[in-house]
């Protein structure tokens, strides 16, 4: 049996192990559930939600006008006659305004409606006090109003972008495009991240468990180290991939559903870049395929994951997002660029690039390929540390083991 067939048998059993079709199966019905849970109770919820009013009676003379709010009603009555109806309980709140600036509310819940009805009183406040220092609330509009600022943008995609602006302003509701980029981008960056942790749990369980229960000895003898260590980067790869291939799949299932059954306004989906998607879903496998070598090796190295002080190295990953903040910041600046080309941290950094900016296909093929090259590197040295902790009981190998055995791979 070639070494491959081994490395694919080996993968397989990796994955079966820890995939098991009852437990999917389950799982996927309590997702079909709630879908169409969904789908026969999110419009009326909505309906319920949207025409469910706050009757708040309004005791005595208000010193300004009461601005017509969704989800509360007005009622007003003198002092004794509204209590009577709050003791009754047809009166949800009482609401007693001292002056243009302070008043009281009684009542027996609170909800979103009570931040409705203070954004109502504050700007019932605004316009009293503009009348009573004898200023145009036109005045008032003018000062807090935005600063008017058009964005150009410049590049071999100026054309489209400026079809694409030319149709949103026919079509106000539909939300722009880049919007859309930015959330889908770096939803698959947490997808990638999400997957990598709850693989990494797998694949420390797996090697360590069998270094601790000594049968190592019997399938080293018959089984290289590397096409060990590749069956088990594989096979638990594959299904900690499938996991997050998973949750984004329910994630699109959800927002057709709640596009197709509770709100026909939601039209996110049809404002996705496809290329956007596809180049952002192979940094994140590379990614993925990166770290988790990675974290192969290093697992290989502990002896009880309950008292090794190594496990923190699962931590490293999370340095790529800390670096990815001036990359937000300043998108087209060299340290951005710099961050986009190196393995470690282009996943990140080249995502949210591409979410804001323009970038150059050369940058996206030097970083694609730096990652490739990384990973065989990775995946090489994680065999070699492996044949080389693999044996090893009652004392992990110190750091000097673990670089020569890493060198032997380049």
């Amino acid at each position: 049996m070639s070494r491959w067939r081994i490395t694919l048998l080996l993968a397989s059993w990796e994955f079966r192990r820890y995939f098991k079709w009852k437990s999917q199966l389950i799982s996927m019905g309590i997702g079909v559930v709630l879908m169409v849970g969904i789908a026969l109770l999110g419009p009326r919820l909505v309906r319920e939600t949207i025409a469910e009013t706050m009757l708040v009676g309004v005791v005595g003379e208000a010193p300004f006008a009461l601005a017509p709010t969704l989800g509360i009603e007005w009622r007003r009555g003198d002092a004794s006659e509204l209590r009577a109806a709050y003791e009754a309980e047809e009166v949800g709140a009482l609401l007693t305004l001292h002056t243009d600036s302070e008043g009281t509310l009684e009542s027996r819940s609170e909800g979103g409606w009570v931040h409705s009805l203070q954004n109502t009183l504050d700007d019932g406040r605004r316009q009293s006090r503009l009348g009573v220092h004898g200023l145009d609330p036109a005045v008032l509009s003018d000062v807090m109003d935005s600063f008017d600022l058009e964005q150009i943008e410049t590049g071999p995609d100026a054309e489209h972008d400026a079809e694409h602006d030319h149709e949103a302003q026919h079509e106000p509701h539909k939300p722009r495009r880049s919007r859309w980029d930015r959330i889908i981008a770096l939803t698959m960056v947490g997808f990638m991240f999400g997957g990598l942790f709850a693989g990494t749990a797998l694949l420390f369980s797996g090697i360590t468990s069998e270094k601790q229960q000594l049968v190592t000895e019997q399938i080293v003898a018959a089984v290289p180290p590397q096409t060990w260590i590749d069956g088990k980067i594989l096979g638990i790869g594959f299904r900690a991939i499938t996991s997050a291939l998973e949750m984004v799949l329910w994630g699109l299932l959800g927002m057709l559903v709640w596009r197709d059954f509770v709100n026909p306004e939601f039209v996110g989906l049809s404002h996705v870049s496809p290329v956007l998607l596809l180049g952002v879903g192979l940094l994140a496998v590379l990614g993925f395929c990166l770290w988790f070598c990675f974290f192969a090796a290093i697992a290989a190295t502990i002896d009880d994951p309950n008292t090794s002080a190594r496990g923190m190295l699962m931590l490293v990953p999370m340095i790529a997002p800390a670096l990815a903040v001036p990359v937000y910041l300043h998108p087209d600046s060299d340290l951005s660029l710099v961050l986009s080309l190196l393995p470690p941290t282009a996943t990140i950094a080249l995502t949210v690039r591409m979410a804001l900016t323009d970038v150059a296909a050369w940058q996206y093929v030097v970083a694609v390929v730096g990652m490739g090259l990384t990973v065989a590197f990775l995946r090489r040295a994680a065999g070699k540390v492996f044949a080389m902790a693999i044996l090893m009981h009652g004392k992990e190998p110190s750091w000097r083991e673990i670089w020569r055995a890493a060198r032997r791979s380049a």
